[in-house]
């Protein structure tokens, strides 16, 4: 009887870590990450992607791409303190940029130009708080000075003082895709990036 009851432990064991194997690779989703850098991927070539995906339907949850500007010094409109922070341009998902629990606001900005998203970290130095959607910040986008002004979407819990734009065209440093499925996620990638290597 203790046979058995070992060799139904080891079979169920068994039956219980193939299903793992089996959720992990075909039903849990796939974020994977590209360094752009010098192969001239722009926004236009994700517009164009992202246009193919609703034909072809491989599988892509979502695309983003985005490129580090230089840091900058922002300001809060409201409290008028000022910090360097590093900007990313960001152009699709932001979530898939700094994937990281959102601590106030939403964190997907489709259709909003003039709005960011804020680390806690800088949230915290510009306006003492995390709790600020809503608020807006300044910075000089040129060395002209040209001031830009953009409302505070979301807050994410990432250390360092980062902020988040949308962007609609120019070159990107770093594109990342989620997958529906991670089986066979990183062929896919490398079929539409050939520099992608896995």
């Amino acid at each position: 009887m203790g046979k058995v009851l070992a060799l139904l432990i080891v079979l169920s064991t068994l039956m219980t870590a193939a299903l793992a194997v089996r959720l992990y690779l075909f039903l849990s989703p796939c974020r994977l990450e590209a360094d752009c850098r010098g192969y001239g991927l722009d926004t236009e070539y994700l517009k164009q992607w992202e246009e193919q995906e609703k034909n072809r339907k491989t599988g892509i949850l979502a695309v983003s791409g985005w490129q580090p500007q230089p840091q900058r010094e922002i300001t809060s409109v409201s409290t008028g303190r000022k910090t360097q922070a590093h900007l990313f341009g960001v152009y699709g998902s932001m979530e898939l940029v700094f994937p990281a629990a959102l601590l106030a606001g939403n964190y997907g900005l489709a259709g909003k130009k003039e709005a960011c998203v804020l680390t806690q970290d800088l949230a915290e130095a510009l306006f003492g708080s995390s709790d600020v959607v809503g608020e807006t910040v300044k910075f000089a986008m040129d060395e002209k000075g040209q001031e830009t002004h953009l409302e505070v979407a979301g807050v994410i819990d990432k250390k360092g003082q980062y902020l988040l734009m949308p962007i609609e065209e120019g070159e990107i440093e770093k594109v990342a895709v989620l997958y529906e499925r991670r089986y066979k996620a990183r062929e896919k990638l490398k079929e539409q990036l050939p520099f992608f290597s896995p």
